[in-house]
């Protein structure tokens, strides 16, 4: 068998199911702990409102708690890559770099992803199911999810570009892994911070140079309209935000080629 073949569809699903066999406790685990500890959740928040309405936008902090619990969990991605007998075992299987690269990739973001929404989603019924008929002397209202209305007052591009700023913080997540061995993910938010402080320093003495009359601790930037409802501000932060995991998942490929190497 070819190792340095670019992808083979049968190497690929044998690797595939080799990473679900050796790592299915692992898996199960994961989405077992995501499902009990949001249904608990759920629970107790919407019984201690049974008196009154449960709203919609009472589900957007534990939605926010979600999407930092599965940014920790991708953040943890390659568990091979932790001690170094294991490294090497996980390298020299026989499989391109870009096939182990795109297997954690499609477990983590096209499989883990939306099926941790989807038991946010599950979950948030059969809790309000439970709350109801466990207090039948005080029913009360409490609405259902729904994520198309749970930001309803946002745009459709504010909206979208959210959407991609959430990915792209998991790409980032995803990536930074390759570049550590150990405490990967303390590491990782540790280097997010530095970033985004390197950048704020960057921008705050920009502003200070070209707009001097400002106060030197304020960013200010001119603003104008590129067209309707988008600001050439709007387009430097949805860019930044939305569209960093075009550049960060082929830092991450060479990052995982380079420990091959």
């Amino acid at each position: 068998m070819n190792t340095n073949k670019f992808f083979n569809a049968k190497r690929f699903w044998h690797l595939f199911r080799n990473d679900l066999m050796i790592n299915h406790k692992r898996y199960l685990f994961v989405v077992l702990g995501i499902a009990i500890a949001l249904f608990l959740y759920f629970v107790w928040d919407m019984n201690q409102d049974i008196k009154y309405d449960f709203k919609l936008n009472q589900y957007r902090d534990p939605l926010v708690f979600l999407i930092m619990g599965m940014g920790a969990i991708i953040g943890m991605a390659f568990p091979d890559l932790s001690e170094k007998k294991n490294t090497c075992n996980y390298l020299l299987l026989p499989g391109s770099i870009f096939e182990k690269y795109l297997i954690q990739f499609l477990i983590y973001f096209v499989l883990f992803a939306p099926l941790a929404f989807s038991i946010f989603w599950i979950d948030t019924r059969l809790a309000r199911f439970t709350v109801l008929h466990l207090n039948l002397n005080h029913i009360a209202k409490i609405e259902l999810l729904s994520f198309t209305s749970l930001y309803q007052y946002q745009s459709t591009l504010d909206i979208v570009m959210m959407c991609m700023a959430v990915f792209s913080m998991g790409v980032f997540l995803f990536v930074s892994r390759l570049f550590f061995k150990r405490f990967a993910l303390v590491k990782s938010l540790i280097l997010a911070v530095g970033l985004f402080y390197t950048l704020y320093a960057v921008m705050l003495l920009l502003s200070h140079i070209f707009y001097p009359e400002y106060p030197s601790y304020e960013i200010y930037v001119n603003d104008f309209d590129l067209i309707k409802d988008l600001t050439c501000n709007q387009l430097f932060v949805y860019g930044m935000a939305g569209l960093s995991w075009l550049f960060l998942l082929p830092i991450g490929y060479h990052k995982l080629k380079e420990r091959q190497e």
